[in-house]
């Protein structure tokens, strides 16, 4: 029923628009013009849900009259929001193929094919009528807008930088934000071919966009990490965590492998230590801690951070102290408490580990662009719901393995 209702919308339209047209008339003519035929054929076909009747009826009108062309790209726009696409590619096609349609009129039937094959995934066809629209003033900024949207999808990089820089939007910081990404993306594609010159390059771009973005400092670590530059990489890392800890989680994967390349063992435990010491945010206290009672069982040590953990409950902060009480239980307790760490990590485990803050969209792995609403910079930690799969007794940093589940 709920369909119906949106669907008899663009009808409502067409109907405010004879009804004017029908006002205006009676002012200079008593006899009023009757209701189109067809209009009433096509009404009665979408009351009756058979909506294949009701736009060849339609489309028919069009012929008759141009001026429903306003009724048929709503009609067409309300198909390809029910994702019903194939009627809307054909409702728009048939539009565009009328001789009687003014040149307004017929670019933007032409910019509502181009939003149907978006939706259909047909992009090399929506990519070229977009491109058409570029020469047209009135719709070159939002045809450049859905080029951009094209060539994300695509993870055609270059393109869509120099998409974006043809955009005149007043939202600067906006594009801004958006050049650092995309060049960021430049370096991890770079990265992954092994290409780190390359890379380099494209992060010295990204700089001038942004130089204090937290993953263009990221970046920056990680290159120096790819050169064996550890030290200078860790120190970066370091300043990393302290500055921003909502990064833990993503970062220490990087850390742990250094530490590993470096065989340092005892300087990875040193690191956790200070990093816990200097923090203040509880939740990624406990996170560290988990981390750190895997590496070394200073239980003394463990138990004075836990009080700075304890302003904000979480199931980190939880299990950790039913690691420490394990630590300290008999024999006989240890099965229950082994039971309640087991239910507590199943709860983790169930919990999504990100989150977007634009749309809701949650997952087990962190994106700089959400995959759903394609904001960047959304997603975030899901406080209390990262787990770690770290060996109880850890012999070297190579077989470190942090994941996010």
């Amino acid at each position: 029923m709920v369909e119906l209702f949106w669907l008899l919308l663009p009808i409502a339209a067409f109907s405010g628009w004879w009804i004017g047209r029908y006002r205006s008339q009676q002012e200079h003519d008593d006899r009023a013009p009757p209701l189109p035929a067809d209009y009433l054929r096509g009404l009665n076909f979408v009351l009756n849900e058979q909506p294949d009747k009701a736009v060849d009826v339609f489309l028919k009108m069009v012929e008759v009259d141009s001026e429903t062309v306003e009724t048929h790209l709503a009609l067409g726009s309300l198909f390809r929001r029910r994702g019903e696409v194939d009627r809307a590619i054909r409702i728009h096609q048939n539009l565009i193929a009328r001789p009687n349609l003014s040149a307004k009129q017929r670019l933007t039937a032409l910019y509502h094919l181009g939003l149907d094959y978006m939706s259909a995934g047909v992009l090399d066809r929506a990519e070229n009528l977009f491109i058409q629209l570029l020469s047209n003033d009135e719709f070159r900024e939002s045809s450049l807008l859905q080029l951009f949207e094209i060539y994300q999808q695509q993870h055609d990089w270059e393109q869509a930088i120099k998409t974006v820089e043809q955009l005149t939007t007043q939202k600067q910081a906006l594009i801004q934000q958006i050049l650092t990404h995309l060049h960021c993306e430049l370096v991890e594609e770079s990265r992954l071919q092994g290409a780190t010159d390359r890379a380099q390059k494209f992060l010295k771009k990204a700089a001038v966009y942004n130089t204090k973005h937290i993953r263009v400092q990221i970046l920056q670590a990680r290159l120096l990490q790819d050169k064996g530059h550890y030290k200078q990489s860790l120190r970066v890392y370091s300043q990393l965590v302290l500055e921003h800890p909502g990064v833990i989680p993503i970062l220490l994967n990087d850390i742990a492998r250094i530490y590993g390349a470096l065989d340092r063992n005892e300087e990875f435990v040193d690191f956790l230590r200070d990093i816990v010491t200097k923090l203040n945010n509880e939740v990624e206290i406990a996170l560290l801690l988990n981390v750190l009672f895997s590496q070394e069982k200073d239980i003394n040590f463990i138990e004075q951070m836990i009080e700075k953990a304890e302003g904000r409950a979480n199931l980190w902060t939880l299990r950790v102290l039913i690691l420490v009480f394990l630590e300290r239980s008999v024999e006989s307790e240890n099965n229950y408490l082994k039971q309640l760490k087991s239910f507590v990590e199943k709860l983790m485990n169930e919990k999504s580990s990100f989150q977007c803050r634009q749309c809701g969209f949650s997952g087990y792995e962190f994106y700089w662009q959400c995959p759903s609403c394609k904001t960047w910079d959304t997603v975030k930690p899901v406080h209390g719901s990262l787990s770690f799969d770290l060996p109880e007794q850890a012999t070297t940093m190579n077989n470190i393995k942090c994941e996010v589940i």
